[in-house]
């Protein structure tokens, strides 16, 4: 149970990083991408 859980904020730790990094680098290629996709 514990490494289940460990794992599910590991990914989450992880996304929220991304979601960080892709604000730094400009919300509006992150949007453009999104619409592309």
């Amino acid at each position: 149970m514990n490494k289940d859980i460990r794992r599910s904020l590991a990914v989450a730790a992880v996304a929220a990083v991304a979601a960080v990094a892709a604000g730094v680098t400009g919300a509006e290629g992150l949007a453009e991408s999104v619409t592309r996709a």
